[in-house]
């Protein structure tokens, strides 16, 4: 009769083996989690036990046991933290304040050196640009942020995510970019309702990364004068080593979404120079639209259709986090400019549970607001695509 231990050892050795045949088609870009990083001091590097009659690092191959690290170490919502719900920083995926538990890192030196950069590399570093949560220290001060991580930790960092208003990303912006601090891999900006230019006055959207300071509506798309080619926010990127990717996070109120949508369309020519020759462009990207509405205890978040039907939604779980919908994509400017949404039923998304939700137009427009997410990614030098200035278009 086979003891509990020996059937565990023969289907760790069993799944080794499947798993060491079929690895490279199962983790084709996969980097190994076993090598320890080469900033911590050499003492502590070769002092450490290698845990050899530990099965999970002995026996579990170093793709999954990175898997299983990530999973440990991934932000989670503090629901003892909520936020206040009629706040502008409370929206889906921000309802809660986020925490980090590093327990694991405590449990053993190489435990450490495998996964110690993982806090860093996997979680999102946001800031706040204003009207951010109260008592984040350096909620818009980038640079003071990054000053306090050692080099190694800095150099790992994959997304930044800054909630900005848009004076501060049309002025201040530039000097976070040209710290040589911050070397992200992407930088997501996110321009919420309220952080339009005079949203409190009524005035009407207007943006272009190619011109310094507020532009009017009526402006978007001239000629940058001399003194200017330089300071518009679409210029910082090219001060940025590393960044291959960028996303756009455009929100709007209903009584502004046709503003909203002549921006975007917009939005899908700008090209941004990079340091390396490189640029990025919106070129084989999607366009994602969705709506929220703010409600009672948690947010949800509702994808739309090319066709801009909304039928198909997705309630945020209790955490905050809105999981299983997936984005309606567009590819083109044409389908961001249609107008008035059709009565044709979606199909249902095979992604997680979804649920039913009234078409928006049901819903009272002084509580939605109308979300379109553009991604931008570096793509190699071309001098008879490459624009003269960064943004043009």
């Amino acid at each position: 009769m086979f003891s509990l231990e020996r059937i565990w050892d023969f289907i760790v050795t069993i799944s080794f083996s499947l798993f060491t045949k079929f690895r490279s088609y199962i983790y084709p870009n996969s980097i190994s989690a076993t090598m320890p990083s080469a900033g911590l001091s050499n003492a502590f590097a070769a002092t450490y036990d290698p845990q050899s009659a530990c099965p999970l690092f002995t026996q579990i191959p170093p793709e999954i046991r990175n898997s299983i690290f990530k999973l440990a170490l991934t932000e989670y919502d503090n629901t003892h933290h909520p936020y206040e719900p009629s706040a502008a920083y409370c929206r889906p995926e921000y309802c809660f304040r986020q925490r980090i538990d590093t327990d694991l890192l405590r449990t053993c030196r190489r435990v450490y050196l495998e996964a110690h950069l993982l806090p860093v590399a996997i979680n999102e570093h946001v800031f706040w640009c204003y009207r951010g949560p109260p008592g984040r220290r350096f909620a818009a001060d980038p640079h003071g942020y990054f000053e306090m991580m050692k080099s190694r930790h800095r150099n790992a960092v994959d997304c930044v995510h800054f909630f900005t208003q848009q004076f501060w990303l049309e002025g201040q912006f530039r000097d976070a970019c040209r710290s040589p601090l911050m070397c992200p891999r992407k930088i997501k900006i996110t321009l919420r309702h309220t952080d339009w230019w005079l949203n409190e006055y009524g005035a009407k959207l207007g943006i272009d990364p190619r011109l310094a300071n507020r532009v009017p509506w009526n402006e978007m798309g001239r000629e940058p004068r001399a003194d200017e080619v330089q300071l518009g926010f679409g210029h910082q990127f090219r001060h940025l080593r590393g960044l291959r990717e960028l996303e756009m996070e455009f929100e709007t109120t209903a009584s502004k979404l046709d503003e909203l949508k002549a921006i975007v369309q917009r939005a899908l020519a700008w090209k941004f120079e990079l340091c390396d020759g490189s640029f990025l462009s919106t070129e084989g990207t999607a366009v994602s639209k969705s709506w929220w509405r703010r409600g009672e205890p948690w947010r949800q978040l509702f994808y739309l259709n090319d066709d801009w039907h909304s039928g198909v939604g997705q309630s945020s779980s209790p955490s905050g986090a809105t999981k299983g919908a997936r984005p309606a994509e567009a590819t083109d400017g044409a389908n961001i400019a249609q107008n008035g949404p059709q009565t044709t039923e979606p199909a249902a998304s095979p992604a997680g549970p979804i649920m039913m939700d009234p078409d928006w137009r049901s819903v009272s427009t002084d509580v939605l607001y109308f979300v379109f997410n553009v991604t931008w990614r570096a793509r190699p030098p071309a001098p008879e695509l490459a624009p003269a200035t960064p943004g043009h278009g």
